[in-house]
């Protein structure tokens, strides 16, 4: 590892389990502190965890870094608040904000999607992003030194994928209000990113890894020769929340194997 988040701090949300998880250990052993955010402490059931049985802060503090919990449901502001609040009590200051949290309801098309899924999805995978963003992008602008904010979208927030119409519509709000915040944000120096993966292996995700038809088929359309796994989705988050990004801003960084490129 080369330390090159060291000093810093960071919020992860959804950090429990999968692409959090992954994300928050990474930043950790490239020296940052952690306040691992999520609505539960424990690692979520049916995910792909190594020592499953410590929550990520644990994990992270038996391999020497900082790290702190704190519960936190994006979709309430306050919330929110208060995990940077507790970034700023416990390490100082508040340097890179990753909105990771989401869900994803199950692969049901249109007519078949409830009006309660619909609203259920938006108001975490976007509403949740919003929340996040602003609130950090306040805390920057108020310390007065730039920061980074790294928002989880989707490949399905850049193409269409079918069954998805509700996660697609709300990943693609993501990548779109990236791009605006960006803009609004530049002239503070605060960077704002998106990373898009593809399909990562994960406790959201292992119904449809363990069945063998959807995995041959999600196989035979990935160009790469294996699919995805959380480490690759915070490599990536480290490269937008690292110092070599500081003129990387608005940009939707794609991890999927090649997937959408054909």
């Amino acid at each position: 590892m080369t330390d090159q988040l060291s000093g810093q701090t960071a919020i992860v949300t959804g950090a429990s389990s999968g692409n959090g998880r992954a994300i928050a250990k990474t930043f950790a052993e490239e020296g940052a502190a952690v306040v691992c955010a999520d609505i539960i402490e424990d690692p979520r059931e049916g995910g792909y965890e190594d020592k499953s049985e410590l929550t990520t802060h644990d994990l992270i503090q038996e391999n020497g870094g900082d790290a702190v919990f704190v519960e936190c449901d994006v979709t309430d502001r306050e919330q929110i608040r208060s995990a940077i609040d507790t970034a700023v009590d416990e390490f100082g200051q508040l340097d890179i904000m990753v909105n990771n949290a989401g869900i994803f309801t199950r692969l049901v098309d249109i007519t078949e999607t409830t009006q309660e899924e619909w609203h259920k999805t938006i108001e975490v995978n976007l509403t949740g992003v919003w929340n996040g963003t602003k609130e950090a992008v306040e805390q920057f602008v108020e310390q007065g030194n730039g920061g980074k904010v790294v928002n989880i979208a989707s490949i399905g927030g850049l193409v269409g994928l079918q069954a998805e119409p509700a996660y697609s519509a709300s990943k693609g709000g993501v990548v779109n209000f990236t791009r605006a915040t960006a803009l609004d944000c530049a002239p503070h120096e605060i960077n704002v990113n998106a990373v898009c993966p593809g399909w990562i292996s994960t406790a959201m995700t292992r119904e449809y890894f363990d069945d063998d038809e959807f995995w041959e088929q999600l196989s035979e359309s990935t160009p790469w020769p294996r699919l995805g796994v959380p480490q690759d989705v915070a490599d990536a988050c480290l490269i937008l929340a690292g110092p070599y990004a500081e003129w990387i801003t608005g940009h939707a960084l794609t991890v999927d194997g090649g997937y959408t490129t054909r």
